[in-house]
Order: C-alpha cells, then structure tokens, then sequence
C-alpha cells in the first residue's frame, strides 16, 4: 500500500550547536540533518511563537535515500578515491555570455577523484586549499562530450554544463572510462530499484515529497535561550499536504 506520510520529522534549536534533527521516523531520510533541520527552523523562527513553512525534498532513484550535495569530512576520510587526476581546471558554462567561465569562482584545482557519497559516485576536485567539492553526481543520463583533446564536457542531472580542462590530454581516457563505467552502474541500480516498486506497488513513487513543517516557541525561564524552539514536519508524496496542519498542531502541543 502506498502511505500517506512518508516521513515524519522533529526538529530542535541547540543553543551550543544550533538546528538539529532529533528524530526520523520511520526510517532515515538519507539526506542531509542539518540542511533539513535549518529548513525546519527558519531564521527569524524563534522570534514568532508559531510559523508554517513549506519544503520539498527531490527523491533521486532510490524512494530511500537523497543525495547530500556536499562533501563531508567523514565522508572524504571513510572513502578513498577510485580514482585520482591530477591537474585539472573545472569550468562551468555561462548561458548568459554564451562561454565557459571558472566553476563557482575558483576553477583551478589540483585534482580530480571519485568518491562514494552516501550510495551515489561523485566526482570531486580538490582545490588549491585542500578543500574537497562535489563537482558532479554520477547519474545514469550523463552525457560525456570530448571537445578537444584535452577539454571535456559532462552535465549534471540539472542541466547544468561543467567543463574539465586537462593539463596532461592523456589522463582525459582514463576519466572518459570511468563516468562510462559508473553512468552504467547507476541505470543497472536505477533499473532494478524501478523494477523493485512495481513489484511492490501499482503506483509509482514520486520524483520528490512535500513537506510541511510546523515551528513553534515556548516560553522556559529554565533553559539558556529563555525559550524552546521545535519543529515538526511530515512529509508526503500528495498534493494536498495541508490537510495535516491539524495534526502537526496537535502533536506538537503534546510532544512539549
């Protein structure tokens, strides 16, 4: 049967360590905590006693798991790199002007690798700074466009044109192989979890979820911040998600 919510989510401010998302249920949603509990707690929320905000969440193939968009440290010291190309300058395309340009203001990096991000392939550079960045998600409709020897064009799943120019040509194969070889395992995975829904439902998930999150504060002398702020949020694959709002309100009042 396919269910009404598909999360449900309680949010908290920590004064020490700020939004904070304290419960899942039934199951993680794979995505990012604090991305998600910052969008539970808007800024501005603890001034307001209550407050209502709407949000969605994009389900990639996997009904069970979001991509985080960001590069953790954790992430970077638990997967090594499959691969590493050094010397590189990444570049995005500018619809505007109609050129290339450097990507998210500093292009220049040292190197290129892909690492596993939490059940996603990702190519990430390093910058001058050491810093990681995702670059790109693998995903199953990368289009991989050799314009020179040493220049190369991959879209992300946005649309989005972002350019790798090689100071060695030579290491241009070898990164060509591996998107093809990892583009190929995401549309084997993406099939076989389509296949699985159909087997487990006649309606087909949906492509993201409606989330409607509900914020409230509470006047407590015995606390450091003077008030306490949580918010709860359910998230559903329908349209009409405002029908919770009753019992977000309900819950909220009995969870304090």
């Amino acid at each position: 049967a396919v269910p009404n919510v598909d999360f449900l989510l309680l949010a908290e401010f920590d004064i020490d360590k700020g939004s904070l998302l304290r419960v899942q249920y039934p199951r993680d949603t794979g995505c990012d905590e604090h991305a998600m509990a910052e969008l539970m707690l808007p800024e501005g929320s603890h001034g307001r006693e209550e407050d209502w905000t709407t949000f969605f969440v994009r389900l990639r193939e996997d009904p069970e798991s979001c991509t985080p968009c960001t590069l953790k440290a954790d992430d970077a010291k638990k997967t090594p790199p499959k691969l590493v190309v050094p010397k590189v300058t990444v570049l995005q395309y500018n619809k505007d002007v109609q050129d290339w340009s450097r990507w998210q203001e500093s292009g220049s990096s040292e190197s290129l690798s892909f690492r596993c991000i939490g059940n996603r392939h990702a190519l990430v550079a390093k910058d001058e700074d050491g810093k990681d960045v995702v670059v790109i998600t693998i995903h199953p409709d990368m289009q991989y466009t050799k314009l020179q020897n040493d220049f190369v064009s991959l879209y992300t799943e946005n649309d989005v044109a972002v350019g790798i120019l090689f100071e060695n040509p030579s290491d241009e194969p070898k990164l060509g192989k591996e998107v093809a070889t990892l583009s190929s395992e995401e549309e084997e995975r993406r099939r076989q979890i389509l296949a699985a829904r159909s087997d487990a439902a006649p309606t087909e998930a949906p492509d993201f979820l409606y989330c409607l999150s509900f914020v409230r504060t509470v006047k407590d002398d015995t606390v450091r911040r003077g008030a306490v702020v949580r918010s709860l949020a359910v998230c559903t694959r329908y349209q009409f998600y405002h029908i919770f709002k009753p019992i977000l309100i309900l819950a909220l009042e009995k969870y304090y």
